[in-house]
């Protein structure tokens, strides 16, 4: 078993304490068998007021109970379990013979959930009874997850006890627990939106299913629809064997679609269909294919159609029907000294140092920056420090953090990707030194899209330059 995700369990870890009332000895005997069959924990009574002995004595996930018992009647004994329950409402499921299906139905009004009538199917028995206990299970799952989100047993990025955390944790919690089709994570660079699909993934029915990720910035638009949909052997040139497209591969788990805001516009269609129908067809095929698997898209932009004209508002407005957006790090500056404890404590096993934690002046550092880079940023900022220190404290002497002022400006000037003037893309490739990727950083974009924001500004690398000595002028 999974020790991290409570829904890998084995019929012990999920059993449940079931009470069997029954005035035929024999009844009880084949009742209580098949559920232990099961893995449940049962206890067998053939009176009513052994069965108000054993509600007193033990706490039960569901009781069986006939209508006819010899000393009161299952009404009475149902009664009584009511008013004893202090309000909670345990299944309690009525066994009834054909000559008692008026009491069965007043059983019903009482608040029984089902009823079985007589002569028994043990099959029909199991069915009803595993019904019955599907919310005690939801209930035992919510608490373990609240459990794990408020404890320490995170994610590195997620944790934190900041209000802002909180309310990530308490969403989170909803959505392990469903199983839509779609879930949108928004957030900057750096916040933990991958991690926070895995866990998502972890704590859901899906666990035991594949967690497939998929980079959409990094796929060629011409590759995206053979990679997210699969092709046949011979569907194109190079295509000596068949390929499972990610859909595929993610059967019964979960695909996470991470930058999915640089899908190629021709993709988008598809993909929407793919999410509507749960159906893709490879490249090359006649025939389309079920997939079933949980999408968990990721984007550190804003996706809205006003905010996005490259992403189509039909699709954008399928993903973001459950979206979870993760603030940043200097939005809950609460959370960032017992962050920078976590990692200093781990990379200081990792690189068998011994430090007692954090020193005044680092905690004074580090609270005062900005973090753009968020928790990925922090991450890697106490890597360093840690690997290079040579005291029994975390000090300053090895944070090497950037200054505000070269990472905030251009962030805060060119929020939207086709709003990047002129003058910003000059600026951050001048100061990212020609490095695309430092430049795209800087302009809180992808390198694909700054790559494309530069070519329609007529953007020509050094290596042109020198074939064509002319650079066309950047229109502003």
């Amino acid at each position: 078993m999974d020790a991290c995700n409570p829904c890998t369990t084995t019929k012990a870890e999920s059993s449940a304490n079931v009470l069997v009332v029954d005035d035929e000895k024999a009844i009880c005997e084949v009742i209580g068998e098949a559920l232990e069959r099961e893995g449940h924990r049962v206890r067998r009574t053939e009176t009513g007021a052994g069965a108000l002995a054993e509600w007193q004595r033990e706490q039960f996930d569901l009781v069986i109970l006939d209508i006819r018992l010899p000393d009161m009647s299952g009404i009475e004994v149902l009664r009584q379990l009511r008013l004893r329950s202090a309000g909670a409402m345990v299944p309690v499921i009525i066994i009834t013979g054909h000559a008692s299906l008026a009491s069965a139905v007043e059983a019903l009004q009482m608040g029984a959930i089902d009823y079985l009538q007589k002569p028994l199917s043990m099959a029909s028995l199991a069915i009803r009874a595993e019904k019955a206990l599907e919310p005690t299970r939801l209930r035992r799952q919510n608490r373990w997850v609240a459990k794990q989100l408020l404890s320490g047993g995170l994610p590195q990025g997620l944790i934190g006890a900041s209000s802002a955390m909180k309310r990530v944790h308490e969403q989170l919690a909803v959505l392990a627990r469903t199983d839509t089709n779609c879930v949108l994570l928004t957030g900057e660079t750096g916040t933990g939106k991958s991690l926070v699909a895995q866990l998502l993934h972890r704590l859901s029915a899906r666990a035991k299913g594949p967690f497939v990720s998929v980079n959409c910035a990094a796929i060629p638009d011409d590759l995206f629809e053979a990679e997210m949909f699969g092709y046949r052997q011979g569907a194109f040139t190079g295509a000596d064997n068949a390929h499972e497209g990610c859909f595929q591969q993610a059967q019964g788990g979960t695909l996470l679609l991470d930058a999915v805001g640089e899908l190629p516009l021709l993709v988008q269609p598809k993909l929407l269909y793919a999410i509507e129908t749960k159906r893709v067809r490879r490249l090359g095929a006649k025939q389309e294919v079920a997939v079933d698997a949980r999408l968990v898209a990721a984007s550190n932009r804003r996706l809205s159609p006003a905010e996005d004209p490259g992403f189509r508002s039909d699709l954008f407005y399928r993903l973001s029907a459950l979206t979870l957006h993760l603030p940043p790090l200097r939005e809950r500056r609460e959370d960032i000294l017992p962050l920078a404890r976590h990692f200093t404590e781990r990379f200081a096993g990792q690189f068998d140092k011994q430090l007692a934690g954090l020193a005044p002046q680092t905690e004074a550092l580090l609270l005062g920056h900005p973090w753009f880079g968020n928790v990925r940023e922090l991450a890697n900022v106490v890597e360093r420090a840690v690997l290079f220190e040579d005291t029994s404290q975390l000090t300053p002497r090895h944070l090497l953090l950037a200054p505000a002022g070269i990472a905030e400006a251009p962030r805060r000037a060119c929020a939207l990707p086709w709003q990047v003037s002129r003058d910003q893309l000059e600026g951050a490739m001048t100061e990212a030194l020609g490095n695309k990727t430092r430049a795209a950083q800087l302009l809180g974009m992808s390198r694909p899209t700054l790559r494309k924001r530069l070519r329609e500004c007529g953007w020509i690398d050094d290596l042109q330059q020198q074939q064509a000595p002319v650079r066309p002028a950047m229109p502003s």
